[in-house]
C-alpha cells in the first residue's frame, strides 16, 4: 500500500520537481538512466539532511543507496520511496522494478535495486 502511495505521490509532487525534465525527456527517447543519474542532485532540493548515491550496475539496472537519513528507519517510508522512484522510472520503460534487497538495513541507511526493460 505504501508503495502505491509513493507512486500517486510521484505523479503529484514528482511533477513540480521534475516537470521540466519529463515533459522535454519524453519527447527525445530518455531511458530511466537519465533519470536515475541525477538523483543524487535533486537530494538536497527535497531533503535536508542525509545522502543519495547511485551505483551503475549494469546497461538496465543500478543501486541506490540512501546514507544518514532518520527517514530511512520508517518502514512506510522506505516503500513509499520505491514507490515513487517506481512512478519515476515508469514513463520511461516497459516495465519497472525497485526491491529492497534483504539484509541492507542498518540504521539511517537504505538501499534499492533498480531494474527496467
Amino acid at each position: 500500500m505504501a508503495a502505491k502511495l509513493g507512486a500517486y505521490n510521484f505523479d503529484r509532487i514528482g511533477k513540480s520537481l521534475f516537470g521540466t525534465m519529463l515533459s522535454v525527456a519524453k519527447n527525445v527517447g530518455v531511458t530511466p538512466w537519465t533519470l536515475v543519474s541525477h538523483l543524487d542532485r535533486f537530494w538536497p532540493r527535497a531533503y535536508d539532511g542525509g545522502g543519495l548515491r547511485v551505483t551503475r550496475r549494469g546497461p538496465k539496472d543500478a543501486l541506490v543507496e540512501l546514507h544518514q537519513s532518520a527517514l530511512a528507519d520508517i518502514e512506510a517510508y522506505r516503500h513509499a520511496l520505491r514507490g515513487f522512484v517506481l512512478g519515476m522510472m515508469g514513463p520511461f520503460c516497459s516495465k519497472a522494478y525497485v526491491r529492497m534487497p534483504a539484509g541492507t538495513r542498518a540504521p539511517g541507511k537504505l538501499t534499492l535495486v533498480l531494474q527496467w526493460v
